[in-house]
């Protein structure tokens, strides 16, 4: 990969989240599947229950779980992988769990039912905030972790089931930003508004995956960021890995939080934590925060992680409106390595910041609105965005003196469609004399990976000559020459680059 850090590889992952918002789609329904369909109702029997999760664990097999979101009407539709006798349960935000009692079904049986939800409602207006986290199967039914426990579960299983009203169409902003460390930005903002009926927000890599690799995995000189999606975070493998504690915050009284951590550090494995919100006043979840435990202490500092926010639509069901991811990139001071030493010995520095994301900013079915939100501007919250005069740098730390701290920059896209995954910005410059460069390894050439078309080079000598090249197999090179100064300490290059013209 060569000297790849200036440009972190982005996970494919990672790509389909800023692609795809939740929401309802049906589900096939397997030939030969046992069934249990019904309706079910609020506790005076005659008022549809809208948007609860029914829930069916088979007995002796707590890994065999299936769960179903009921329609405005009440309606559900349970399918069950194997036969057996299944415990049943009712989950409705708000409220404690109803027992539904057990059902058997035998081989490609089908049955309807009638349920009624039992109405006693969770309260957490006082909470003891200073009880131990309980770790994974520590958790007891009767204590205040297990019942935020079950409502955070019970609203995650809402945003991820199908009813059978049909599908919704939502409307959402994606979007994706690259700042330096003063979240100034370097490329972007690229953001796009999209409709379209869709069922999740993003979705994670397999659980089985996160186990085996963890929530980040270094990939040659990059990193592969991974949010967990509700999927994740309702598995069994999650909630028997982490610990929990109820946690408040001074500045949010309204909220009541759910903290988690994990119950072992596995080495050379990246695990998470964070915390899930949810409101004191019927315990509904509203956003959940996150990050990285066991990274390397340089990209610590740069706080990466992500969001979610949550929110109900009219019809009961539940919609990940918000989510956001951000990542760290690291690059190092090329100027001080002599090349016979090898530059992967030059610590690493974050630079910069990508975040990705999306925000809901309506929800309809039909003529029918489900939910109506606004979309936060980026340039609230970076302010530079709207700034003509603000400047990206690069830390101090990434250059040896004032005349090495020149920064060059630039995306790099073809007028023709996607870059292939292989492209690289070269950029060649000498060195000024100094101490730990001898004469003869002072013309410095530097390879960049930029599979995602942006690539930063930081520690640029002043008053040098500098030439970048853009290349990608298929197309023509694109080249620029320029030279830094305390005038002009940064150079932002952007590079269209055309097809190579094919050889008879």
């Amino acid at each position: 990969m060569g000297l790849a850090a200036a440009a972190w590889r982005l996970n494919v992952e990672m790509m389909r989240y800023a692609a795809i918002l939740a929401l309802l789609t049906l589900v096939a329904i397997p030939a030969g599947a046992q069934q249990l369909l019904g309706r079910v109702f609020l506790p005076d029997s005659s008022t549809p229950a809208a948007g609860a999760v029914l829930e069916a664990a088979l007995d002796g097999d707590s890994s065999v779980r299936v769960r179903t979101l009921s329609s405005g009407t009440g309606d559900f539709l349970l399918v069950l992988p194997r036969p057996g006798t299944y415990a049943l349960t009712g989950l409705r935000i708000g409220y404690a769990p109803t027992d539904l009692g057990r059902l058997t079904l035998g081989a490609n049986e089908r049955r309807t039912a009638r349920f009624t939800l039992g109405n006693a409602p969770v309260r957490l207006q006082v909470v003891r905030v200073d009880a131990r986290a309980q770790c994974g199967r520590e958790v007891q039914g009767g204590s205040t972790v297990a019942s935020l426990l079950t409502q955070v579960r019970t609203a995650l299983g809402a945003a991820t089931l199908t009813s059978t009203d049909g599908r919704a169409e939502a409307e959402w902003r994606s979007y994706r930003l690259i700042v330096d460390h003063r979240n100034v930005p370097l490329a972007g903002p690229w953001d796009s508004v999209r409709t379209g009926a869709t069922q999740r927000p993003f979705a994670s890599v397999s659980v089985f995956q996160l186990s085996n690799e963890g929530f980040v995995r270094f990939v040659d000189d990059g990193a592969e960021y991974r949010a967990p999606d509700a999927e994740v975070l309702l598995s069994e493998w999650f909630v028997s890995t982490h610990c929990f504690a109820v946690v408040e915050d001074d500045a949010r009284p309204e909220l009541i939080g759910l903290r988690f951590t994990p119950a072992t550090v596995r080495r050379n494995l990246i695990d998470i934590r964070g915390t899930l919100w949810l409101t004191r006043e019927g315990t509904a979840l509203q956003m959940m925060d996150f990050g990285y435990v066991g990274l390397p202490r340089y990209l610590e500092v740069a706080n990466p992680g992500g969001s979610l926010a949550f929110a109900r639509l009219s019809d009961g069901a539940w919609i990940v409106r918000a989510w956001e991811l951000r990542m760290p990139r690291a690059v190092r001071s090329f100027l001080i390595a002599r090349a016979s030493e090898g530059e992967r010995e030059v610590p690493q520095v974050v630079a910069s910041t990508e975040y990705i994301g999306a925000q809901v900013a309506a929800v309809r079915r039909g003529d029918a609105t489900l939910f109506s939100g606004s979309v936060e501007s980026l340039a609230q919250r970076f302010p530079a965005i709207g700034t003509p005069s603000a400047r990206p740098s690069c830390p101090a730390a990434l250059a040896y003196d004032r005349d090495t701290q020149g920064l060059v920059y630039g995306e790099i896209r073809t007028a023709h469609g996607s870059l292939p995954r292989s492209t690289r910005a070269e950029i060649s410059w000498m060195a000024p004399p100094h101490p730990s460069l001898p004469q003869s390894e002072r013309r410095q050439i530097r390879l960049l990976d930029a599979p995602d078309g942006f690539f930063m080079l930081c520690g640029m000598p002043f008053g040098s000559g500098i030439s970048v090249k853009a290349l990608a197999p298929g197309y023509v090179q694109g080249e620029e020459s320029l030279r830094l100064g305390t005038r002009t300490p940064t150079a932002r290059l952007q590079f269209v680059l055309e097809p190579a013209p094919t050889v008879p």
